[in-house]
């Protein structure tokens, strides 16, 4: 039996479920008769006046946490189904059984599928004919070439590229960083995080604000053992440096400094 998803609902159903339409490529309908009736009852209860029940109300109560497959119509958790970024409850419209055996069966069709020597191809943004050479390869596709030409798909990476320069600096910047401090340091993204909301935000020395400086703070750490001792701002981080780390020379500079202070005040 052949079979049609609706574009409304989302669910698969029998295509003698679906009104005709002589435009579409199919010849029928994008929404079952249902989503058909229900928009039509919407629109004429709008126009009237009339309070009629809405789809959300007739569909059956699902508990939290759970959702229906569309495709098996199984109630599962949550965690059964892939996320998703277009629908509003954020998850897809069928479980990840259901989604595994679709994309399975795809590929076994193209597998199956006989290849054809195509020696020409229409671009789907353009809509120019081109020679195949002007596609670039897809094994997932039936004919083994991609929707776009290649000149479709510079256009549309260069201006993803120019509308999105500055965030992709950013986010580059930021991964060569953490990448650095990993091979440097052996210390991970989420564990810096947890020494800054142990500093509380600041230096552990100086305790000024770190998330104000112009330059980054510094990962301070004994060069013998490599051991990450705390996050330091520049100066504090410089401060260490110049005492080459020794414990003497710190006294000596706190001494000399008591010792200043103290022949002033005479």
């Amino acid at each position: 039996m052949k079979t049609k998803t609706c574009s409304k609902c989302e669910k698969e159903k029998p295509v003698d479920q679906f009104g005709k339409l002589s435009k579409s490529k199919d010849g029928l309908k994008g929404q079952c008769k249902s989503c058909c009736a229900l928009a039509s009852a919407e629109s004429y209860a709008r126009k009237n006046g009339v309070k009629i029940p809405y789809k959300k109300d007739l569909e059956p109560k699902v508990k939290k946490g759970y959702k229906i497959c569309n495709k098996c119509n199984v109630e599962k958790l949550l965690k059964d189904f892939y996320t998703s970024e277009i629908l509003k409850c954020g998850y897809a419209s069928t479980c990840k059984i259901c989604e595994s055996k679709r994309v399975r069966n795809y590929f076994q069709q193209v597998k199956q599928q006989p290849k054809t020597h195509i020696k020409y191809k229409t671009c789907n943004i353009c809509r120019e004919k081109k020679s195949i050479s002007q596609f670039s390869k897809n094994k997932t596709r039936l004919d083994g070439y991609c929707l776009r030409c290649k000149t479709c798909y510079s256009l549309k990476n260069t201006g993803y590229r120019n509308k999105n320069k500055q965030r992709n600096l950013i986010a580059f910047n930021h991964k060569n960083r953490m990448h650095s401090k990993k091979r440097d340091y052996g210390i991970l993204e989420y564990e810096i995080q947890e020494k800054m909301n142990q500093q509380r935000g600041g230096c552990a020395i100086c305790e000024c604000d770190l998330g104000t400086l112009e330059r980054q703070y510094h990962i301070d750490h004994n060069h013998n053992t490599n051991q990450v001792r705390g996050l330091l701002c520049s100066s504090c981080n410089t401060l260490l440096g110049a005492a080459k780390e020794q414990e003497k020379i710190l006294f000596k500079a706190i001494t000399y400094l008591n010792d200043y202070m103290y022949n002033e005040v005479i």
